[in-house]
């Protein structure tokens, strides 16, 4: 039997080795240790106190995991988040338990650190450290006229250094108020992706950038991330994937963006059919505690404004970990330990509490009672419901990932 690994965090010297392991790990070699290259070389909130190796000789590592911070707007929130990738496993060491001790030794280094663990990953082997479904997708598909490709007008070009906060204002402002859109950093691995037949363009008039997509040439469209600051600037990026579309002899396009994105209106004009995706419900996450992150966004100017528009009383939620108070102040909503009972309790399913946070689930279905149509006509839940509604879950991700995507 073989010697149990020893896990530590990797060192400048392993870089090779962690390369290897990669390549090695992954069906496509060269993506993901790609992806790590770029985030240790290029990506500015790279940690190497989150980058872990399983070593059992000096010769050849047997794991590799890395988390890196990202912040995400959780219902209107700013919530510190890790996202885990690229992770591997050599093939000689699956089976030994490796990759469960990596995670859990992962976890435990960002459990003081975060309030959420992002990951695209398999739900039944990740569901079993805490992960559950997150975030969701939305995305119109439509074979668009081809007469509209002249409204894409011209200054379209390559993204440039120059472009990079205009782009994130653009970024900021198309995507706001959707649960789940990264806040960007200024570095260029967060904008021009790195993916093979994988671009990022503007379009400049008048000395200013107006509109930007991050489009893939496959056997359709695809158009990942787009922005654009007025209405003519949402009628050019609307021709311009038309004229994507007409360029590269494709009969249609996907564009990936939220249902509240401006050019969603203009696609469906055209005849686009938006359609939702949970993305075959592998964007997972990990809360180590929903107390913390509950009391987070319940402090966002979305629940603030339900508080204001109803009276409620306090009430007690059990949550994984333990139980809280939800009172209502002068101030909001706050959370609070609960020493003794409330008078009233609402129990939410382990499983489903982080998709109710996130937005992605109502909370109807987070609750551990689910079905039960009284649990859902107490006064508790319906001030909670509204504090929390049910809304638009989408993870806007960075081109980093473009690599290992496409």
């Amino acid at each position: 039997m073989n010697a149990a690994p020893t896990i530590r965090l990797a060192r400048p010297e392993d870089e090779g080795k962690v390369t290897r392991l990669l390549d090695e790990a992954f069906a496509s070699p060269g993506r993901e240790s790609l992806l790590w290259s770029m985030l240790r070389q290029e990506y500015p909130e790279y940690d190497p106190s989150l980058a872990f190796v399983a070593e059992r000789s000096e010769q050849e590592l047997e794991a590799f995991l890395l988390v890196h911070p990202r912040t995400l707007w959780i219902r209107g929130v700013e919530v510190p988040c890790g996202v885990l990738s690229p992770f591997a496993v050599a093939p000689r060491a699956r089976g030994e338990g490796i990759g469960a001790r990596m995670v859990q030794s992962a976890l435990a280094a960002c459990a003081g650190r975060f309030d959420l663990v992002v990951m695209l990953g398999e739900p039944r082997y990740f569901g079993r450290f805490g992960f559950s479904r997150a975030f969701g997708q939305s995305r119109v598909r439509a074979r668009l006229p081809k007469d509209l490709a002249t409204l894409a007008g011209e200054g379209w070009r390559a993204i440039g250094g120059a472009d990079l906060q205009t782009c994130r204002d653009l970024y900021e402002r198309s995507y706001a108020g959707v649960s789940g859109t990264e806040r960007r950093t200024l570095a260029a691995v967060d904008w021009d992706s790195r993916a093979q037949r994988t671009h990022t363009l503007v379009r400049e008039r008048d000395g200013k950038v107006g509109a930007y997509a991050r489009f893939h040439i496959g056997t359709s469209i695809t158009v990942a991330e787009c922005g654009a600051q007025r209405p003519e600037d949402t009628e050019s990026l609307l021709g311009f994937v038309a004229r994507l579309a007409l360029e590269h002899a494709r009969e249609s396009c996907e564009v990936l963006v939220p249902r509240r994105h401006p050019l969603v209106r203009s696609l469906l004009r055209a005849g686009g059919e938006l359609a939702a995706h949970d993305m075959t419900g592998a964007v997972l996450a990990w809360c180590p505690s929903p107390q913390r992150l509950l009391a987070r966004v319940l402090s966002g100017e979305p629940a603030l404004a339900a508080h204001t528009r109803q009276s409620w009383e306090a009430f007690d939620l059990e949550l994984p970990g333990g139980s809280c108070r939800v009172e209502p102040t002068l101030r909001g909503p706050r959370v609070v330990e609960s020493a003794t009972p409330a008078l009233t309790s609402i129990a939410l399913r382990a499983d489903r509490v982080v998709g109710w946070l996130t937005g992605l689930e109502p909370l109807r279905e987070a609750l551990a009672n689910a079905g039960d149509d009284a649990s859902c006509e107490g006064a508790p839940f319906r001030a909670l419901d509204r504090l929390l509604p049910e809304l638009e879950s989408f993870w806007s991700w960075s081109p980093l990932y473009d690599v290992v995507g496409w």
